[in-house]
């Protein structure tokens, strides 16, 4: 299985489609791509309820099962990552169980609100996340997981905003920053403030 860590050949970006079923992942492999993205929020319109409403052994089963049908990579959206900085050493630890090749914890407030999903987010203060964020590298005993932070504040307060947190989340060490800037310009000077992928 390849990993995340690995460059990439050319230093293309890697897509990594949203998929919730074993049979996704083997249609992915088939069609070429790298890596699978296993969403909170698709997840949870398949099932029936809110994103919000999902648990981490959840997430944990569906990769299993996804692992066990092909051998792409898969990044966990871990949502807030269930819980304050003291319960992100439980959701790391399954994580690497689980086998997913990266995390993806954002700085959402838990318990999640549903309305994150018609463009209104709940952010915690930027110190809360940087505290979860080193907790969740304190964790981490499998060196190859990717630890990526993310934060929605481009839509609650700002690209500026955005960029300020993602400055603090790669100063406390982040592997990878995400804030979904919304052009490609915007794209390039997030990238270039944050010195992260």
């Amino acid at each position: 299985m390849e990993k995340l860590k690995e460059p990439h050949p050319g230093r293309r970006p890697r897509r990594c489609p949203g998929r919730v079923q074993p049979d996704h992942g083997t249609a992915c492999e088939d069609a070429g791509f790298k890596a699978i993205y296993l969403s909170g929020g698709t997840l949870g319109w398949v099932k029936c309820v809110t994103e919000a409403n999902l648990t981490l052994p959840e997430m944990a089963d569906v990769a299993v099962d996804m692992r066990a049908a092909c051998k792409l990579p898969i990044v966990l959206d871990a949502g807030g990552g269930w819980g304050d900085p003291v319960h992100v050493h439980r959701t790391i630890a399954l994580a690497e169980a689980a086998g997913f090749a990266a995390i993806e914890i954002e700085d959402q407030l838990l318990p999640r609100r549903v309305e994150h999903h018609v463009g209104i987010d709940h952010l915690v203060p930027t110190e809360f996340f940087v505290q979860k964020l080193k907790e969740a590298l304190a964790a981490r005993t499998d060196p190859d997981l990717v630890i990526i932070a993310r934060t929605n504040a481009r839509r609650a307060g700002g690209i500026e905003e955005a960029i300020r947190r993602g400055e603090a989340f790669a100063k406390a060490g982040a592997d990878m920053v995400f804030a979904s800037p919304a052009t490609r310009t915007r794209c390039a000077w997030w990238a270039s403030a944050c010195r992260r992928p």
